[in-house]
């Protein structure tokens, strides 16, 4: 929103006033200013790869057509770009060594590292997925159920740690997880597409020598460069954005053209009045989502919210981000004030995430739910189900230990509190996400 305000005002005093100023006229650079200082304070090795593959298209068309697109001052040009990358890049690191202690950057460092071979072993687990079911996939939306059991095969396939397992819902690859999802199918359609972008938009908007069209083209790069790395085109707002510069791309030069008739305007009309219609309802669910994680975030306001948190687990539109985001804080509260009404309440909506994902920090939680309602036995048998997706996942050989001490306590009739002189121990957990490495860490 910054850059788009900076990038209007320069326009408006530019092109609207005709102010000619120097300030106006090197205002043009603070937008891409905000833009590298983020790049860099994010530290992405995915987006740099990105902007490297941006940078190399650019210098070709720039030693291609390069006094036709920019002129004869190109090289200034170019040489006030630099500048600009330049101090960004600066300011980015300054901020960084000043605003970060050492210790969590050393903790940022050791997380990196680790992200790198969770993502190879995450690759891997969807090459898998897709050799087992090479034609139509595990079916759109099943990934992230099924990558548990996949990780654990890449694991002894790659001869890694277990540290290294992620548990997330994305395979962190758009062309793999499509693979693996969709299969050859849908994979060689994916393939015809970025085809047909690459030869009926991209190539002649490049080669017309236009410059906003050279640029919009370059725009559009990074979203299919990082999808190699990451998961851009499944996040809304990078979707939407990048549907808007195509569409922005394609009324030129007439690349398509399709004039609809009158039965096509009213499905057209139709299907987009569906479109806003849906669209409103799953924002309005996304913000009742979001007054939710407010609300629970305070411990006292827990209680009180716990119907609202039911009724947004039973609707299909927020249930696996209510699931996955919102149990933890309500499990921590049943196991602190030993709620067992809530904790049983909590029982089939922790077996309903661990049916949709299935992840060792949610059969530990719900080994905490059962050890609140004083089920040994099955808080026993959902800690051992975390361990066998995660063997080094301390929390769950805390609790196991602590399981295990009830019963010799239970057979030698010794008082628990002897075993722990300091009081029994707790099992909160942070608010939990996608991350198991993170709850990890943070305990």
């Amino acid at each position: 929103m910054l850059v788009g305000l900076c990038a209007f005002s320069h326009l408006y005093f530019h092109d609207i006033r005709q102010d000619k100023s120097l300030w106006v006229k090197t205002g043009i650079l603070f937008p891409g200013f905000l833009l590298w200082l983020n790049l860099f304070l994010t530290g992405s090795r995915g987006g740099q790869v990105a902007l490297m593959a941006v940078l190399l298209a650019f210098g070709w068309s720039l030693w291609k057509f390069g006094e036709r697109l920019w002129g004869r001052g190109r090289w200034r040009k170019c040489l006030a770009l630099a500048v600009v990358a330049l101090s960004a890049l600066v300011l980015a690191k300054f901020l960084v060594a000043g605003l970060i202690d050492h210790e969590a950057m050393a903790s940022y460092q050791a997380g990196r590292a680790w992200s790198i071979a969770s993502r190879f072993n995450t690759w891997m687990a969807s090459l898998l997925m897709a050799l087992d079911h090479p034609f139509f996939g595990v079916g759109p939306d099943n990934f992230k159920a099924m990558l548990p059991a996949y990780q654990i095969q890449a694991r002894d396939f790659l001869q890694f740690e277990y540290e290294d397992m992620l548990y997330t819902r994305w395979a962190h690859n758009e062309y793999l997880q499509i693979l693996a999802e969709g299969g050859a199918v849908s994979f060689t359609l994916y393939c015809l597409l970025l085809y047909t972008l690459f030869s009926r938009i991209f190539k002649p908007s490049i080669l017309s020598q236009k410059s906003e069209q050279v640029f919009l083209s370059l725009a559009v790069l990074p979203f299919f460069v990082q999808g190699v790395f990451s998961w851009p085109l499944r996040f809304p707002p990078h979707v939407a954005l990048c549907l808007t510069l195509l569409a922005v791309l394609l009324p030129r030069d007439n690349a398509f053209k399709w004039t609809p008739g009158r039965v096509q305007r009213l499905f057209l009309a139709l299907f987009c009045s569906a479109a806003l219609v849906g669209g409103g309802w799953a924002f309005f669910w996304s913000c009742q989502v979001g007054f939710l994680k407010d609300r629970i975030a305070n411990e006292e306001l827990i209680e009180e919210n716990f119907e609202n948190f039911k009724t947004l687990a039973e609707n299909p539109a927020v249930a696996f981000t209510v699931l996955n985001k919102g149990l933890t804080p309500f499990v921590n509260y049943a196991e602190k004030n030993r709620d067992q009404a809530m904790a049983a309440g909590l029982v089939p909506y922790l077996k309903k995430a661990i049916f949709l994902e299935g992840a060792s920090w949610q059969w530990y939680n719900l080994a905490r739910t059962h050890i609140v309602l004083m089920d040994e036995e099955q808080a026993r048998s959902a800690v051992e189900a975390s361990l066998d997706l995660n063997p080094v996942y301390e929390p769950s050989w805390k609790l196991l230990h602590y399981l295990n001490v009830l019963h010799v306590a239970r057979e030698t009739g010794r008082p628990l509190d002897s075993f722990f002189p300091e009081g029994p121990p707790s099992w909160e957990l942070p608010d939990a996400g996608d991350s198991v490495q993170g709850s990890i860490q943070d305990l």
